[in-house]
Formats: structure tokens, sequence, C-alpha cells
């Protein structure tokens, strides 16, 4: 039991990341959208 809890935690951890990658390159897809925009 002990030895799954430690990778549930990880698996959380490691889901937490991912979430804040995605949310980085989505502004960081955003941020390129509205340079290509100004540049028009």
């Amino acid at each position: 039991m002990k030895i799954k809890s430690t990778t549930n935690k990880e698996n959380i951890n490691i889901n937490k990341k991912n979430i804040t990658n995605e949310k980085e390159e989505y502004s960081n897809k955003k941020l390129i959208i509205n340079i290509k925009n100004i540049n028009k």
C-alpha cells in the first residue's frame, strides 16, 4: 500500500507539471498570435 501511495503522489506531481506546461504552451501560442497580428 505504501508504495502505491508514493507512486500516486508522483503521478499527481507529474500531472501538475503537465498542466503547467500546457498552460505555458497555450499562452506562448497566444503571444505568437498577438505578435503576428501586430505585425500585419
